[in-house]
């Protein structure tokens, strides 16, 4: 009973680091709403594309009276903002940011007018977008539960030490080689093909959120270490809960975003990422 207790814990925690990861990480897009007066307007601004074509940005907007344009620049530059005219087709405004290569980024803003009147989108805040090439769907999959696995030996390895079961030590080998796979073959493989980078996190990049999955290496390799030859319980407990926070952190952060991570942040993507059940 006490290892079903643990068991279903550690999936508790996993799942939610992994929705936390998913609403705050880059490629999740910017949830705004627009009132034009007359009625209140969702919009999704994208963060992230990996098309091979110019990236299409298509906005809801059923009443003809409306236009829009958008102001798009590559970040990080200091350049003046380019005009792209948003196109009416049927109950949509339409437009394509130009595609960039793999890892380029632009910064864009939308702006829609009624009757003379400026009516801008997301407050006129500048929304950052990253062009990605196409990874293969098995390398996604894989990637994704090699690290899914890693949190969740993680978890359980921690709580198993923390109650004293006894084969604790045993499931830090599990972290360890799920996380070494991910730092060393599967996030090489996945970056080279959507960033033309095989190595993108220390010495390249400083920021937490490049380097999060090798930090908790390092930390479960030095655990491995220290409980070898002896038992280290409150060792692997503080690991377990150093990993917890480490895992947490989203990509790319903190220079991924002009939107600081606050608890509203949080609250309007979870409750977008609600919507959809």
């Amino acid at each position: 009973m006490k290892r079903a207790i643990s068991w279903f814990l550690a999936v508790l925690i996993t799942l939610s680091i992994a929705i936390f990861q998913f609403i705050m990480g880059t490629s999740y897009p910017v949830i705004t709403e627009v009132n034009t007066g007359k009625q209140h307007l969702n919009f999704e601004l994208k963060r992230s594309y990996s098309g091979k074509t110019d990236c299409p940005v298509v906005l809801p907007v059923e009443d003809i009276t409306i236009s829009g344009y958008i102001l798009y620049r590559i970040y990080p530059s200091t350049d003046s903002l380019s005009r792209i005219n948003m196109i009416r087709e049927g109950d949509r405004l339409t437009a394509n940011l130009p595609i960039k290569p793999p890892a380029g980024k632009l910064e864009y803003s939308i702006i829609l007018e009624k009757d003379g009147a400026v009516i801008p989108v997301n407050n006129g805040k500048l929304t950052i977008i990253r062009f990605l090439g196409s990874v293969p769907m098995t390398i996604l999959v894989l990637q994704s539960l090699f690290i899914l696995l890693a949190i969740l030996f993680s978890n359980i390895t921690g709580i198993f030490a923390a109650i004293g079961v006894k084969t604790y030590r045993g499931m830090i080998y599990p972290t360890v080689i799920f996380l070494t796979c991910v730092v060393f073959i599967l996030q090489p493989i996945m970056h080279k093909y959507s960033l033309n980078q095989s190595w993108t996190s220390w010495p390249l990049s400083w920021e937490p959120g490049d380097n999060k999955i090798l930090i908790a290496l390092i930390v479960w390799f030095l655990v491995m270490y220290f409980n070898f030859k002896k038992s280290q319980r409150g060792l692997v407990v503080l690991a377990s809960l150093l990993s917890i926070f480490i895992l947490s952190v989203p990509h790319g952060f903190p220079g991924s975003s002009h939107d600081p991570i606050n608890i509203q942040i949080i609250q309007r993507n979870l409750l977008s990422l609600l919507q959809l059940f």
